[in-house]
């Protein structure tokens, strides 16, 4: 799993792709809706104390729940 989330899709930040894939375990566990955004919420918020500057990482996850919810 952790090569999986230091060489696949590049592109996207890696708080990103540990939500998603947080989610896809969530959803495998057949937990509810609720419970699945949850987890991929704090999937996000988990590599907030990594970061100097938490502003571009809110910004992320800003802009990830809107992509959500359209």
């Amino acid at each position: 799993m952790l090569k999986y989330l230091e060489v696949a899709d590049e592109e996207k930040p890696r708080s990103l792709r540990v939500s998603l894939l947080a989610g896809e375990i969530a959803k495998t566990a057949e937990l509810s809706k609720t419970e699945v955004e949850n987890i991929k919420s704090a999937a996000l918020l988990y590599d907030a104390g990594d970061l100097q500057s938490s502003l571009p990482f809110y910004e992320e996850i800003v802009n990830f729940i809107s992509g959500d919810m359209k």
